[in-house]
């Protein structure tokens, strides 16, 4: 894909006055970038490093609000925020946080622009209890079975590969936790 971006950007240079050919040559940019993103996400997924055990805390949730929301308002979505952790949970943060990443990323997709997506954490016994909504569609049958594990590898999703969802699930049933989805339509 890389060696198809920068002949795209020497098509841009000579010819980018046409536009036609602009157009045409942006497209292929696009589906370019597209590609590198889905092979990091697929590289990161196989050879992620070790992950870190450290203890998910408040400020971790509070700070991925502070990493969605640029995402959320470029997507003109309200970002409704509620954090009830009182203090360190014995989860590991780095999943925790790619769990939550992956799902407010993908409600602020699905919602439609001028609408909202809402996000809720709290903590009950030994458990914690993370809710995702937003005012989009519903899920489709393939993401839900993609989420909650009735599929067993990603697959191409809409304009997505999947990847997130899959990932979510298999974190979430590392730490023996499980996913509901529901759908108020």
């Amino acid at each position: 894909p890389l060696g198809g971006l920068f002949n795209a950007i020497d098509t841009l240079k000579r010819h980018g006055g046409d536009a036609n050919t602009r157009g045409t040559t942006l497209d292929l940019v696009e589906r370019g970038l597209k590609g590198i993103r889905d092979v990091v996400r697929a590289a990161l997924m196989s050879y992620r490093a070790q992950r870190d055990d450290r203890p998910l805390s408040h400020d971790d949730i509070d700070d991925l609000k502070l990493l969605i929301t640029p995402e959320a308002r470029r997507r003109g979505v309200a970002l409704q925020w509620r954090n009830d952790l009182a203090g360190s949970v014995a989860l590991p943060a780095n999943s925790v946080r790619q769990i939550i990443l992956n799902l407010v990323l993908n409600a602020c997709q699905a919602a439609p622009r001028d609408s909202w997506t809402s996000v809720s954490i709290s903590e009950s016994a030994k458990t914690i209890v993370l809710q995702v909504e937003d005012a989009g569609p519903g899920m489709p049958s393939a993401a839900v079975a993609m989420l909650t594990g009735a599929v067993d590898r990603p697959a191409p999703i809409g304009n997505g590969t999947g990847l997130g969802l899959w990932m979510t699930n298999r974190l979430v049933r590392e730490r023996d936790g499980h996913v509901t989805v529901s759908n108020s339509t």
